[in-house]
């Protein structure tokens, strides 16, 4: 009988040991879950730029670097003659990276910024609306890559910014815009130039290199653009419009 006690007890407090490891595990990964995306809101409370370097600022490449290097979650390193190269960073963890691109002319030193992109790791997309707010228009096209890729994007006409949404999935009904939808890469543009970039981006899409969107034949741009319409709020939970590659 005590020995039977005895081996109860000892499974109970097995148990207890089991249990409260797991709860410190929830705990850490709902702190670390908090910490990442305080650091993506930080980022992103202050687009279209970053640390005051924004797309038009002409007051060239090193001056940008300067900007970069008093930063406490970005850093730049040139990377060729008309580039910086972006690693986002927290207590020396890789967060992100991404690019400054500038205007070139000629053999010139580079001095106007064109565009900012990069993407944050893990970054979703309620992340994005809580510090960027709602966009103004979007498109959401499926039924490339056997019908499980998703793809769209969420513009912000005034400010210039551009929301990548681009990820494969083996579940049909992830072809949804939520909260937890992740967010593969943001843009920053000149607000007047913003149409151009959806356009090329467009025609990207549909080249005879791009493999990744398995379009038919007969699509053309216009056909694409026509998908772009005005943002109904999240809690619409968003759909794609339309189904352009043949399975």
């Amino acid at each position: 009988m005590m020995h039977r006690r005895s081996c109860i007890l000892s499974l109970l407090a097995l148990a207890l040991v089991v249990l409260g490891g797991v709860a410190i595990w929830i705990q850490q990964q709902r702190q670390e879950t908090q910490t990442l995306a305080l650091f993506h809101s930080s980022v992103l409370t202050q687009a279209p730029c970053i640390e005051n370097v924004c797309p038009g600022f002409d007051e060239g490449r090193a001056l940008a670097l300067e900007h970069l290097a008093h930063s406490e979650f970005v850093q730049g390193r040139e990377q060729q003659p008309n580039r910086i190269r972006l690693s986002f960073t927290q207590a020396g963890k890789g967060l992100g990276d991404g690019v400054i691109d500038f205007i070139a002319e000629g053999q010139s030193t580079p001095t106007l910024v064109r565009d900012i992109s990069f993407r944050l790791f893990d970054l979703e997309l309620e992340t994005v609306l809580n510090a960027l707010g709602e966009p103004d228009q979007f498109l959401f096209i499926s039924g490339c890559g056997m019908g499980l890729r998703v793809y769209a994007r969420l513009y912000y006409f005034e400010e210039g910014i551009i929301v990548n949404i681009d990820y494969t999935t083996r579940r049909p009904d992830s072809q949804v815009l939520e909260g937890a939808t992740p967010v593969d890469a943001i843009s920053y543009v000149p607000p007047g130039d913003i149409q151009n970039h959806i356009v090329e981006s467009v025609e990207g899409l549909i080249g005879p290199y791009n493999v990744a969107y398995d379009f038919h034949p007969s699509v053309a741009t216009d056909d694409i653009l026509a998908q772009i319409r005005p943002w109904p709020g999240i809690s619409a939970r968003p759909t794609p419009s339309a189904d352009f590659c043949p399975r």
